[in-house]
């Protein structure tokens, strides 16, 4: 009983693993080149690096209506996103909260900008949605865990 449920743990920890790495293939696939990709997939520095970036250096709550917003935020009605061929587009705010919401959301593609050693902080628009975009220090923690 022992060793089936060691080799059960064990086969979902590589299928783990395996459906990761195809999650941050795919994310990476919408900016970069494959030859990139593949780079970065097959480093475990690079992977681990861009595994924080894309699903670690962002939050994102909706605030209550009756809450004050801090006047430091900045309020975004829409913003500027790239995709592989660098061809730049404008997304509305709607689109990005329903991307955060639908865990589809990859910052890659947004052009939002990231302090160095303070949260940057936008509110999306109307629509209660507050994103925190964690600063450059925060992933340097990361990526010496």
């Amino acid at each position: 009983m022992k060793k089936i449920l060691a080799i059960s743990i064990s086969i979902l920890l590589v299928l783990s693993s395996f459906t990761n790495k195809e999650k941050l293939a795919s994310y990476l696939n919408e900016v970069f080149p494959n030859d990139r990709v593949e780079e970065i997939v097959s480093s475990p520095e690079l992977a681990k690096y861009y595994n924080n970036v894309l699903f670690n250096s962002y939050s994102y709550e909706k605030i209550p209506t009756e809450k004050p917003l801090n006047p430091d935020w900045e309020v975004l009605t829409s913003v500027n996103i790239v995709n592989k061929e660098k061809q730049h587009s404008v997304s509305s705010v709607k689109s990005l909260v329903q991307a955060l919401e639908n865990d589809y959301f990859n910052i890659l593609r947004y052009q939002l900008e990231r302090n160095y050693d303070t949260n940057k902080t936008y509110v999306l628009g109307n629509t209660g949605t507050v994103l925190h975009i964690k600063p450059h220090t925060y992933l340097t923690k990361l990526q010496q865990k």
